[in-house]
């Protein structure tokens, strides 16, 4: 895994669509928030606290967050495989990109190794 001392945020985004900067930053955010939402409520849920929260609550202190281009097919693996992977689905991006399309996916801070996700470009 990520070097204990500073856990890593990976966010896969689709490069199948095409998505402006903005809905791309748009992407990140709300799965950014929706893991936080997640940690934040296990906290106070998860006694004594597992391994994955002390990396989110060591991540949350820097905040090290890496965005990497991903075909639609390999998202949907990694979702499928990965025990703490978290998707977004968008529901209203417009009328180019249906509904349901996955857009992004996020790996909980230090559930991932850099060498694990080395054939993806950086966004």
């Amino acid at each position: 895994m990520e070097n204990e001392a500073c856990p890593t945020l990976y966010i896969l985004v689709n490069g199948d669509i095409e998505l402006s900067k903005g809905k791309i930053a748009n992407q990140v955010s709300h799965l950014t928030m929706q893991i936080a939402e997640e940690m934040f409520t296990r906290q106070y849920e998860v006694f004594p606290p597992a391994e994955i929260d002390v990396k989110f609550a060591t991540w949350i202190k820097n905040q090290v967050t890496i965005v990497l281009r991903s075909s639609a097919d390999q998202l949907i693996e990694w979702a499928a495989s990965h025990p703490h992977a978290r998707s977004y689905f968008e529901s209203d991006i417009g009328r180019r990109i249906p509904e349901g399309t996955l857009t992004a996916l996020a790996f909980l801070p230090g559930s991932i190794s850099k060498r694990e996700l080395h054939n993806y470009k950086l966004l």
